[in-house]
């Protein structure tokens, strides 16, 4: 039996007004998008709203992590390895920053990485780069903390001020939990006070 031409016609404009309605997210009561275009959320009765992690990545997301060369490789040793993550790290850390505002990468082979301490970055411009993504040390690079110490692994920055080496300083800025409940985008107002030493 034959059709009739407009009976294809038909059919593909039904496809074109259900498809882009389909291809919509449903409307949602608490996220939206403004008259801007920017992700909005409207908060429970609790003041809680939905965060908006969309900006959250390297240089606000949406933009391709960079190509850093590796400048040293290194593969496990048996035993800790704490020592050995942090002279390849210091290593790189001593070269010079290149014109694209890295030092370089330290490629960590495949296996497993036992450290029984924190190992530091205190430099800009280093990647420290693994191998895989899964939990098979044959193929993938795992470091893992070991003994009592339950610091922790890697600490990024070299701000000596942001670290409590020697016991607590003088003065430090401490965020006090337990106090008021405090919600997501709520700005926090620091109180500058001072407590008296006790022993």
């Amino acid at each position: 039996m034959e059709r009739p031409s407009w009976v294809g016609g038909l059919v593909a404009v039904a496809l074109s007004l259900a498809l882009p309605a389909a291809s919509q997210a449903a409307p949602s009561e608490r996220v939206y998008y403004d008259d801007s275009g920017r992700l909005r959320s409207v908060a429970d009765a609790s003041g809680n709203r939905i965060p908006d992690y969309s900006h959250a990545g390297y240089r606000g997301g949406g933009v391709e992590l960079p190509q850093v060369p590796t400048v040293q490789t290194i593969g496990p040793l048996a035993g800790d390895n704490r020592a050995h993550l942090q002279a390849a790290i210091d290593a790189i850390a001593a070269m010079p920053l290149g014109p694209n505002g890295f030092r370089g990468a330290l490629e960590l082979e495949p296996g497993r990485y036992a450290v029984s301490g924190t190992v530091h970055v205190n430099a800009d411009g280093i990647v420290v780069r693994g191998a895989g993504r899964g939990s098979d040390t044959a193929t993938n690079t795992l470091i893992v903390r070991t003994g009592s110490n339950d610091g922790p692994v890697i600490v990024l920055g070299g701000d000596i001020d942001g670290l409590w080496v020697g016991g607590l300083p003088e003065q430090v800025r401490l965020i006090v939990t337990g106090q008021d409940y405090v919600t997501d985008g709520q700005v926090v107002e620091p109180v500058t006070s001072t407590a008296e030493a006790t022993q």
